[in-house]
């Protein structure tokens, strides 16, 4: 391993990998919510062509204020989740046919197939005695038109033998061009708790090795592990010519810790080659190799900074730590599940 794994710069470097995006990049629009008996909020950043669709496709679902670049929700549709939800399929509807003369951007379907994500923290919820309380969704295909944060849960499998440490990473086939994951990823859906859909996960997408006793943990010792947040950009052609636009990709992570006895062996479902164990001096040279999606990387080395894996005594740890929770200075960045 490279001396220059331990530095600052180094892991920095990684944060960066997974915040390019800024707010003078295409001067965007905000994304409001609300009605008379909520607070307006900012929920996402738009770029300023998804603007000019939204104003052809979507005119009776918004109000545009070009004064101050808002896109405001109209108070109606806020009702409950359903009527928020049900708004959203239409709007889904307005700009396949808007963005693609065709209309086959985003293929019809029905309400109940259709692949949500939440609105993190938006008023618009109402309590179900079966269900538990429902939130609000969007379609995930058009989910990064509108730059609302993705919420996400990934969990850290390791072992330890004395001081020595592994990490079980899930290995991807070579073509792929970030070959290394923790072993469970999922994003939340509406109404989810991020305890449960990870708990679910762990054993939907690990097949054996994991005693059914273990579980997930985010409160590791004793205090909970906050959301990691990062604001990166995704590119997207979003008209029929080539142009790529940028479009805001806020997300939260939320990460947790599931620890094994040494030796243990995992099995993965489809979708995944293998899952490897790998030390921690491998770990930190795939970190530096960029062998993670940016995102995944800032779990991975969140989890090497709270196991004072990495770092040292002069406040490094401490101030990744900042870095990657730190305050993003966007309008919705006190927003928590």
């Amino acid at each position: 391993m490279s001396s220059t794994t331990n530095d600052f710069e180094t892991w920095s470097g990684i944060i960066d990998d997974a915040n390019r995006f800024t707010k003078s990049d295409g001067q965007p629009w905000t994304f409001l919510v609300g009605d008379h008996t909520r607070p307006i909020q900012a929920y996402g950043l738009l770029n300023p062509t998804v603007v000019s669709y939204l104003k052809v496709s979507g005119s009776r679902f918004f109000t545009f204020d070009s004064t101050w670049r808002e896109v405001r929700l109209q108070p109606e549709t806020c009702n409950s989740p359903l009527d928020f939800t049900r708004a959203f399929v239409q709007i889904r509807q307005h700009l396949s046919k808007t963005m693609d003369p065709c209309g086959g951007r985003f293929p019809n379907a029905l309400l109940e197939n259709i692949d949500m994500i939440p609105l993190i923290c938006a008023p618009i919820r109402r309590f179900d005695g079966d269900r538990g309380c429902s939130r609000a969704g969007i379609p995930r295909d058009i989910a990064p038109l509108f730059g609302v944060t993705v919420p996400s849960v990934h969990v850290n499998i390791y072992s330890q033998s004395g001081e020595e440490v592994k990490l079980y990473l899930a290995v991807h086939p070579l073509r792929s061009p970030y070959p290394l994951d923790q072993c469970v990823v999922s994003d939340l859906q509406p109404g989810d708790v991020a305890i449960d859909r990870i708990r679910t996960e762990t054993y939907a997408q690990v097949e054996s090795g994991i005693p059914l006793h273990k579980a997930p943990r985010n409160k590791p010792d004793d205090f909970e592990i906050s959301w990691i947040r990062y604001f990166d950009f995704i590119q997207m052609v979003l008209g029929t010519g080539p142009q790529v636009d940028l479009l805001p990709k806020p997300g939260m992570l939320k990460p947790y810790d599931l620890k094994l006895g040494p030796g243990a062996r995992l099995k993965a479902r489809d979708g995944i080659c293998s899952i490897e164990a790998f030390s921690v001096e491998q770990v930190k040279d795939f970190l530096v190799d960029r062998k993670f999606k940016p995102e995944s990387a800032l779990v991975m080395l969140d989890f090497l900074i709270r196991h004072k894996l990495v770092g040292d005594s002069n406040g490094d740890r401490e101030k990744l730590d900042s870095r990657l929770r730190r305050d993003l200075g966007l309008p919705f960045d006190n927003h928590r599940c």
